[in-house]
């Protein structure tokens, strides 16, 4: 009886490691797809500008 009851508390432990384990992986998912995210908006902004300040030369290269 005492391993039935020793087997259980392993597997009640084991359960809640696994399911605070699960939820740190998702909190850290959730950061590397804001990461991501965030990387690529500054990819797309620094294109951005560099396309302006090419225009820019451009007008400014024809106005004169």
């Amino acid at each position: 009886m005492r391993r039935v009851v020793e087997a259980e508390r392993a597997a009640t432990q084991a359960g809640e490691t696994a399911v605070r384990l699960r939820s740190r992986a998702q909190r850290l998912m959730a950061k590397a797809e804001l990461v991501a995210y965030k990387s690529v908006m500054a990819l797309r902004i620094a294109e951005a500008a560099r396309i302006s300040d090419s225009s820019r030369d451009l007008v400014l290269t024809t106005l004169d």
